[in-house]
């Protein structure tokens, strides 16, 4: 336990408080005692003869060189010049490798130094620095005050003093034999306890109390296996002797070892025995009568002589029984720990030694170690030493072990105790170890879900406070930083309760961002900065509050950035300032800081010009060029910017970024790093700036980028990466099971979309009567570019993530603008993007639906064999539906950031954190494969919908016009998309079609919307391959999605989709007149699948409708029939219905279809026993019970009695092969073999004679 000793210091050998050699009294007795004097004698006599005895000395005492042995010349330190050289050049060997290290390894690094020498280190090295420069600058000042004369040097004729850096250990040699062996076993402990190793800085921020110039000793951090405790050790932990490892094969040699070999106790040792397996614990005339030295009966024979043997108060001195050592079940809570949160064995936990410190525990008190409940305990101790450092080993099994979430609340709450203002300073410190441990470096996976069990208002509370007060070092301070950036990353929704404590973010600048001070001053701290960068990514209102304290940054940007530090701070200033600038903010400080930045992009050339390509130096390019990109982008339309002309495009053409940017891009062509990325995403909006606002549509600035960029570009080498990056995707795009992108395949997309997108550029825009021959190559072949599209759109195992939806993004653009394929191959394409791009691509996706209302027109319809009336073209055709769709891409208030900034998205941008808070996670985007069906949501809610409202003048579509062309849109769809919608999203699409006349008034000069021909005639074209008839047809489709899963995205979470069918079945028995699409709709949630209600709705509540539903088992709308079938109703109130669908209006026409089968087979499977076999039934033809034999008489009674013949002779006659086989329809399920029949007709008979007599004809006559 580090925390409770200080460091021990070594006196200097020989060191007295004077100088002056001691000697004896005169006159000392050689007892010890003085000797007595007589009063008889005054004080002035007796002085007088003491200065007769010891007459003044009038000469100056000879000054006796000694000279310096050879042993001990070797020990000297070398010069001071010497040591300041070797420091130097150890530093500079330390800043290359620094340099050459990637940001990644770095932070490998820096983990891996502090799981080795503890989180303080950064702490301890910071004090070591001021130290050091401390010294220098006292060794400067002494130089400069040393007289110019030279005075003579003694120091030749005075003894060497060791230095406190190396100690001679020959010069403390004795010269008495007697104290020999006690200086040789002083040093082997020495020489053990240095080969222990270093401890785990705990606390390195702890003042210590030795001298700086005095060479420290810390405490080794052995593990049990290390400790080897001599037969010396006391068995009382009231005197711990020294830890030493085990001896050394040399020491064990034999007599002519150093060793000093120390007595042995009457006992043999203390490390406890552990029993084995074979010896039995029941059996004491064994182990009871063993008087050898340190058993049991040894100890009670020599200390408790009186006291029997099996005395209970002498448990304690027996052996642990095995089933306590092994009663551990291996689970992180019955564990046992050490202090440094090491699982001990369950040998080690009974053998190890009480002298440890293991064992000051709870029961069972002969185990080593804590296990979590004990530490927990103790971690509210009342004193404050043991209380701070349970806290510290906890913190530390919290790095190490997986926890179960209620163990992990509970250590949380522990440390969220010990961490309140006004604790103990050591328990305080310990207990925000331990809330950074949890949160920040823990073992187990800290996810969203685990902070809704945590008081996270609280926490960020009481971390404000100690920011504010300022009392913890600065080792908690920054676990405080860290732990509120884990915080915050992982619940955006934290970041408003954050900035709504007055006075944080300049408590936070004050803290950790403080000004530059030379390279040995104050340092700042990254996370500071990248905290900064998660509050403004989470919401817009929050970076607006952070723009107010935006210029604190700038201070890291007035000196050009040498070192890694500064560069890893300066480009993390710049990343700041391009999430503002994302949402259109802060741009002035590109005016203000315009210097600062011009010389920053200059400096960068220059190093990347003389082939410095380390990775702070790119990513700090990387990042200047991204805030070039947002600021080009704010330029573009100042009227986007918040507030409005903050920066101008006349600023951009002055400032010569364009220019600067294209020397960057062509100095990193040789390498297509992240710079080259970053450099052509810079330039592409450079040139789509100058499209807009330079002359002759930027043309002299394309021509600029071509001249300069067309050999690049067209290098075989640049050509032979892209294309490497396009096969390497392809092949591992392919793997299934994955959620997300590796950080080599987001590279290689984000490479491959800023390159297309450069070449993009360099094309005029559309309408331009410019030339095209400032136009770039493609670096990739066209087939490959689209085989990767392909790929990315059809791979069912790839989310939409925003890196891919960039690279379609602008393929899709470039392959529209190069033309090389036909309307319809582009058109086929770019109608599968909505479902296959995320949320924030609206503005693309709007683009998108542009472009598919321009192309699909009459001629293509025709070509698909799509009937469309001929009215319909003499208006907009599809453009009717553009304000429909744009506006069902946006169904709530939040807008996600798209990953290439455009004007736009400027001032819409709300948030740009890639999974928004839950209260905005009702998204467009991916869309459904129904989304050509959108404009009907608004038709039903016409009443409450926006669009209508934003519907321009010349706007002038009918209802019908528009559920016409949203039918035409989802046929072509159908057409040319590979994936086709669901079943159930069409069924349910074409029911909003018939909801549209819900609560209309009946005026019978307006007709039903589904009545119109055209209409009617697309929902059977786009219904029809859905039907079981043509289920072979499409095979893309599938039946895992239920209606009331497709009817969520409309109804919401509030409306469930049994009130909407209710709605639908009432108004079909209103209107409908018979209508067989319109009754085949309602078949859908009849099937077993679906909850009872359903089907009690339809066949009891509306009965009466049954008869005109006459949809046979071809029209059905289900690639499964036994859906319908199977599992067999058995519910006696269900059974009750069918059987009343069935007696329904027996003298008339009663169920036809497939309705009819469906209540005969329900009927019939609950009478005969071979149906019930076939169904699952647990009962086979022979060992039916009464009950249910009596159950199945009363079903045919009824269904004798109440039913016509026809539907009896169905009952009697009917078979099914089972729910594995296809199903039998009409009339083969209703012509059962002879057999099967005379089976029945002897089971009825055996149970119901006259029964069976009555319906002999109907066993007798097959079915017509």
């Amino acid at each position: 336990m580090t925390s409770l000793v200080g460091d021990i210091v070594e006196r200097k050998s020989g060191s007295t408080s004077s100088n002056a050699p001691h000697t004896r009294p005169t006159g000392t007795n050689t007892t010890g005692f003085p000797l007595v004097q007589h009063r008889s004698q005054s004080a002035f006599s007796r002085a007088r003869q003491a200065a007769q005895r010891n007459p003044p000395t009038t000469s100056v005492p000879r000054i006796i060189p000694v000279a310096s042995t050879t042993g001990n010349s070797k020990h000297l330190p070398p010069p001071s010049d010497d040591i300041q050289s070797i420091q130097s050049q150890i530093s500079e060997e330390n800043e290359r490798r620094v340099a050459a290290m990637s940001p990644q390894e770095r932070e490998q690094e820096i983990d891996s130094v502090k799981e080795h020498l503890g989180v303080g280190i950064e702490d301890m090295i910071r004090k070591m620095q001021e130290a050091r420069k401390r010294r220098r600058l006292k060794q400067e000042l002494e130089d400069n005050k040393r007289p110019s004369s030279p005075l003579p040097d003694f120091r030749d004729d005075v003894p060497t003093e060791p230095s406190s850096e190396s100690i001679d250990i020959e010069s403390h040699i004795p010269t008495s034999p007697t104290q020999y062996p006690v200086l040789q076993a002083s040093l082997k402990s020495a020489v053990a306890i240095k080969r222990l190793g270093p401890p785990e800085a705990d606390h390195p921020d702890r003042p210590s109390s030795t001298p700086p110039r005095m060479r420290k000793l810390r405490f080794a951090d052995p593990k049990p296996s290390d400790i080897h405790v001599y037969e010396s050790a006391p068995s009382s932990p009231r005197r711990v002797m020294g830890l030493l490892p085990l001896p050394d094969e040399s020491d064990r040699a034999g007599p002519s070892s150093n060793v000093v070999q120390l007595p042995t106790l009457p006992f043999s040792s203390l490390r406890r025995r552990v029993p084995q397996p074979q010896e039995s614990q029941e059996s004491p005339s064994v182990s009871g009568n063993d008087t050898s030295d340190g058993t049991p009966e040894h100890i009670r024979a020599q200390y408790f002589p009186e006291a029997p043997s099996d005395d209970p108060s002498l448990a304690w001195i027996r052996n642990v029984p095995s089933s306590v050592v092994s009663s551990s079940s291996g689970q992180p809570e019955e564990l046992r720990f050490d202090l440094q949160g090491r699982t001990l064995s369950a040998e080690d936990a009974s053998a190890l030694p009480t002298h440890l410190g293991l064992h000051h525990h709870s029961n069972p008190s002969q185990l080593a170690g804590y296990t979590l409940a004990d530490l927990l305990h103790l971690s509210r101790s009342t004193v404050p030493s043991q209380r701070s450092t349970m806290l510290t080993v906890l913190s530390r099994i919290l790095r190490r072990e997986r926890l179960s979430e209620d163990t992990f609340k509970k250590i949380f709450a522990v440390g969220l105790e010990a961490s309140q203002v006004g604790t103990n300073l050591n328990v305080c410190t310990s207990g925000v170890e331990l809330l950074w441990s949890a949160l920040v470096k823990s073992a187990s996976p800290v996810e969203e879900s685990t902070l809704k069990g945590i008081p996270t208002e609280s926490v960020i509370s009481l971390f404000a406070d100690h920011l504010s007060s300022q009392v913890l070092p600065m080792t908690s301070l920054l676990q405080i930083l860290e732990t509120l950036l884990k915080l915050v990353t992982l619940s955006p929704d934290l970041c408003a309760s954050l900035l709504s404590i007055p006075q944080l973010l300049p408590l936070i600048v004050r803290v950790f961002l403080p000004p530059p001070i030379g390279n040995d001053g104050p340092s700042a701290e990254v996370n500071a900065l990248r905290l900064f960068h998660q509050l403004a990514r989470s919401s817009r209102a929050n970076a607006e509050k952070l723009s107010e304290t935006a210029d604190a940054a700038l201070r890291f940007l007035v000196i050009v950035p040498e070192t890694p530090s500064a560069q890893l701070l300066a480009a993390e200033t710049l990343t700041f300032y391009s999430i503002l600038g994302r949402y259109g903010l802060y741009a002035h400080i590109a005016a203000t800081a315009n210097a600062h930045i011009s010389k920053l992009g200059n400096n960068l050339l220059i190093q990347l010009q003389s082939g410095v390509h380390s990775p702070p130096l790119e990513y700090l390019a990387e990042a200047w060029l991204h805030l070039l990109e947002c600021w080009i982008v704010c330029a573009i339309d100042p009227h986007q910017t918040s507030p409005p002309h903050e920066i101008l495009w006349t600023q951009i053409s002055n400032w010569e970024w364009g220019e600067t940017i294209l020397e960057l891009l062509l100095q990193s062509s040789s390498r297509l790093g992240v710079v080259w990325t970053a450099a052509c995403r810079a330039l592409s909006a450079w040139l789509d700036g100058a499209a807009v606002n330079s002359p002759r549509n930027g043309e002299q600035e394309r021509t600029l980028v071509y001249e300069k960029l067309r050999h690049a570009i067209s290098d075989g080498d640049i050509q032979d990466a892209l294309q490497e990056d396009v096969n390497s995707l392809m092949i591992s795009l392919r793997d299934t099971g994955r959620d997300s992108l590796s950080l080599t395949e987001e590279r290689s997309f984000d490479r491959l979309s800023a390159t297309l997108k450069l070449v993009l550029s360099t094309h005029p825009p559309f309408g331009s009567d410019t030339e095209t021959q400032t136009a770039l190559d493609l670096p990739i072949t066209f087939t490959s570019m689209q085989a990767l599209a392909d790929l990315i759109v059809d791979a069912s195992s790839i989310i939409p993530s925003p890196r891919t939806a960039a690279f379609l993004q602008v393929q899709t653009r470039l392959r529209r603008r190069l033309r090389r394929e036909s309307d319809m191959e582009w058109l086929s394409f770019a109608m599968t993007l909505p479902t296959s791009v995320p949320l924030g691509e609206e503005e693309f996706i709007a683009w998108l639906f542009d472009q598919i209302a321009i192309l699909l027109t009459k001629d293509l319809a025709s070509a698909l064999s799509i009937p469309t009336p001929p009215d319909m073209w003499d208006g907009k055709g599809i453009e009717t539906l553009l304000p429909f769709l744009v506006e069902s891409l946006y169904p709530s208030e939040i807008r996600l950031a798209p990953f290439f900034p455009t004007p736009e998205s400027l001032k819409f941008t709300l948030t740009q954190c890639n999974s928004p808070s839950p209260s905005a996670r009702i998204a467009s985007l991916p869309a459904p494969r129904s989304w050509p069906l959108w404009p009907l949501d608004h038709l039903l809610r016409s009443g409450t919908s926006q669009v209508f409202r934003k519907l321009p003048p010349s706007w002038d579509a009918s209802e019908t016009d528009v559920v016409r062309a949203s039918l035409v849109l989802c046929l072509v769809s159908q057409k040319l998309v590979k994936s086709k919608m669901p079943r159930s999203e069409a069924m349910f699409g074409c029911m909003k079609i018939f909801m549209l006349e819900h609560e209309q008034p009946n005026d019978a000069s307006t007709s039903e919307v589904y009545r119109d021909k055209s209409v009617e005639s697309s929902m059977r074209l786009l219904l029809n391959p859905y039907t079981w008839a043509n289920r072979h047809d499409i095979s893309e489709h599938s039946d895992d999605l239920s209606l009331e899963d497709a009817a969520k995205a409309y109804l919401g979470a509030s409306t469930p989709f049994y009130q909407f069918y209710s709605d639908f079945l009432a108004l079909y028995d209103a209107i409908s007149f018979g209508h067989d699409l319109f009754g085949t709709l309602l078949l859908g949630p009849i099937s077993q699948r679906y909850p009872r209600d359903y089907r009690k709705l339809l066949i009891g509540d509306h009965r009466h409708v049954l008869r005109y539903i006459r949809t046979e088992p071809g029209q059905v709308l289900s690639g499964d029939l036994s859906a319908y079938l199977y599992p067999v109703e058995t519910n006696g109130e269900s059974i009750s219905l069918f059987l009343g669908a069935l007696t329904l209006n027996a003298g008339l026409s009663g169920l036809e279809g497939f309705l009819r089968l469906i209540a005969v087979h329900h009927v019939s499977c609950n009478i005969w026993p071979d149906l019930r076999h076939h169904s699952g039934s647990k009962h086979g033809q022979d060992d039916q019970d009464a009950k249910e034999q009596e159950r199945a008489r009363r079903l045919l009674g009824l269904v004798s009695s109440q039913a016509r013949a026809a539907v009896v002779r169905d009952v009697v006659r009917y078979r099914q092969m089972g729910p594995e086989v296809d199903v039998l329809l009409s009339p083969d399920c209703f012509d059962a073999p002879n057999e099967v029949v005379e089976q029945r007709r002897a089971w009825l008979r055996s149970i119901d004679s006259n029964l069976a007599e009555r319906l002999n004809d109907h066993f007798s006559v097959p079915s017509v």
